[in-house]
């Protein structure tokens, strides 16, 4: 058995959730979503990371989202947990 891919900003919760769980954090605030697939977490992470720390954030991939979430949605998670500002 192969042991899971590693991604900068993303975590395996193993226990209840059973899921990949990204996580960004500014202003004292911390943006948490979870997801099955640990490439669809390492992307929307990196298009998240991207928009709260810009240039110099690190990425596992090209910063663009997965197919299936816009970065209107990632925006969106990420002015409501409050690591974005207008």
């Amino acid at each position: 058995m192969t042991s899971p891919p590693t991604y900068h900003g993303v975590v395996w919760r193993g226990n209840k959730q059973r899921a990949w769980r990204v996580k960004v954090k500014k202003f004292g605030k911390t943006f948490y979503r979870e997801f099955k697939d640990p490439e669809v977490a390492a992307r929307v992470y990196d298009c998240a990371a991207q928009m709260v720390h810009g240039p110099d954030a690190v990425l596992n991939f090209n910063g663009e989202p997965p197919d299936h979430i816009s970065r209107a949605q990632i925006r969106q998670w990420l002015l409501t947990a409050g690591v974005l500002r207008i």
